[in-house]
């Protein structure tokens, strides 16, 4: 097998800056125009009208019609001899008795590298361009191609791919970047001819010629080969960090999922985007990492910034997404044990990330169904009431609530008694009640009881004093 790198050229090409006109001649061997080749070189001697001996001189006898129109070739005819779009053959015996009705149409049009002018001919002619066809047409057509080199670009600036230009064969790959919100790749080319390096869309590179530069990236990350991927950033070669395969997912998903914090580590380091979402779910590391049980690497983009609560496309946090999978992950199971430790670790992990552990006074109100089921909380520090999910509230006060018993705001205990049962009953007075009343222990707040001992303790002392 023979690899060769390049690129495809288009089959249509829209010519650019023309002109044109119709002209009458009289020497069937005297050139219309020059080539390219004779105005380069300075060959030609100059044939608009000089008299020098030896030349060959030619004499626009009547410029009968003129015109240019941006990108869009008129042509128009005004002499009997002209029929449609091309002329009426002339038999080569009677040339010397129609010599002042020839007439030529003289095209001029610019034309992208690497492109030629045969077909546009073929097509105006309706006929053959070949050398040795016996057709008597005096057709003068100049065709300037592009000079990228005069272009006046400086080296280090980059254009964009322009789909009415055309490019000549590809060099190399020289840079990489992923269109935004990981729609896919655009390569930054070399040519080997003399134009400037490009941006170009993925889907119009040759596949082997985009695998030649990607694949040492992507197995390097699919491998969590950490020596590679250091070796491949340290190269400078243009490459984006954060590139994308043809799901959006970048190389610090795939690390991610894999549970290697060192790759992890050294991609954020070179500045990965912690929070990028895929296309295909929109998936977060983060997510990866809940979704594959890997709390070290859970840990790791946290502290690199990673967005605890950003929704993939199911409306999952990387917490819910750890929560459903354990809900599903049989108990009592020994294979499945490590599984079920490792998520209650993953879940610790987001749950610290996203809560501040805070003691609940009251839950006042509920709202949803099932796992989106929340609680209108107040909380005893005085903070704002805030609606929290329900696994994150205590049970007892979510079985309480349930059970319809009614909640006060105790501001003190004013005495201790031995209820029924020998169990402790204590007279409590509440913020929004004239009349105190006598609680079982276990409703009254712990802190509560706790002052009250100590200021039973003290005045005890005060009394041995």
């Amino acid at each position: 097998m023979i690899k060769i790198t390049g690129a495809y050229r288009r089959v249509f090409e829209r010519p650019k800056d023309f002109e044109w006109e119709l002209v009458k001649y009289t020497d069937m061997d005297a050139p219309l125009a020059k080539t390219d080749w004779e105005i380069v070189a300075k060959s030609c001697p100059d044939t608009y009208g000089g008299d020098e001996k030896g030349q060959k001189r030619w004499r626009a006898d009547s410029m009968l019609k003129r015109h240019q129109v941006g990108n869009e070739l008129q042509i128009s005819t005004g002499t009997e001899e002209m029929k449609g779009d091309r002329r009426e053959d002339i038999p080569l015996e009677d040339v010397s008795k129609t010599l002042e009705s020839l007439t030529a149409l003289k095209l001029s049009f610019t034309l992208p590298a690497s492109c030629y002018a045969t077909m546009a001919i073929r097509e105006l002619l309706k006929t053959s361009t070949s050398l040795d066809h016996p057709k008597t047409s005096n057709f003068s057509l100049s065709a300037t191609l592009e000079s990228h080199a005069s272009a006046a670009v400086p080296a280090e600036e980059f254009g964009d791919y322009d789909e009415d230009e055309s490019y000549g064969e590809v060099s190399k790959i020289i840079g990489s970047r992923a269109l935004q919100n990981g729609r896919g790749m655009e390569y930054l080319i070399e040519w080997k001819d003399d134009h400037a390096p490009t941006w170009v869309p993925s889907d119009y590179i040759a596949k082997d010629v985009v695998a030649e530069y990607d694949s040492p990236w992507w197995t390097a990350a699919k491998k969590v080969d950490a020596a590679a991927l250091e070796r491949l950033i340290a190269s400078d070669d243009g490459r984006d960090i954060d590139a994308v395969d043809q799901d959006g997912r970048t190389a610090l998903l795939f690390v991610s999922g894999l549970g290697s914090e060192e790759c992890v580590r050294i991609l954020l380091e070179a500045g990965a985007n912690v929070n990028h979402r895929d296309n295909s779910g929109g998936l977060t590391a983060l997510h990866m990492a809940a979704g594959y049980v890997k709390p070290g690497v859970a840990k790791l983009l946290l502290e690199f910034g990673a967005d605890p609560e950003l929704e993939d496309d199911r409306k999952h946090t990387p917490l819910e997404l750890a929560r459903s999978i354990l809900k599903v992950t049989p108990k009592g199971n020994p294979v499945q044990f490590a599984r079920r430790l490792g998520l209650e670790n993953v879940i610790k992990i987001l749950e610290d990330a996203i809560y501040e552990y805070s003691e609940v006074e009251v839950i006042l109100e509920r709202r949803g169904k099932g796992v989106n089921t929340e609680y209108l909380v107040m909380w005893k520090d005085g903070e704002a009431n805030e609606w929290v999910k329900k696994g994150m509230i205590g049970e007892d006060l979510v079985k309480d609530f349930e059970a319809g018993l009614e909640y006060a705001v105790a501001e003190s205990i004013l005495d201790l008694r031995e209820g029924e049962e020998g169990k402790k009953e204590y007279l409590v007075k509440w913020t929004d009640m004239e009349e105190p009343t006598w609680e079982p222990e276990e409703n009254v707040d712990p802190d509560l009881i706790m002052e009250f001992g100590k200021g039973q303790s003290s005045k005890v002392g005060a009394v041995v004093d």
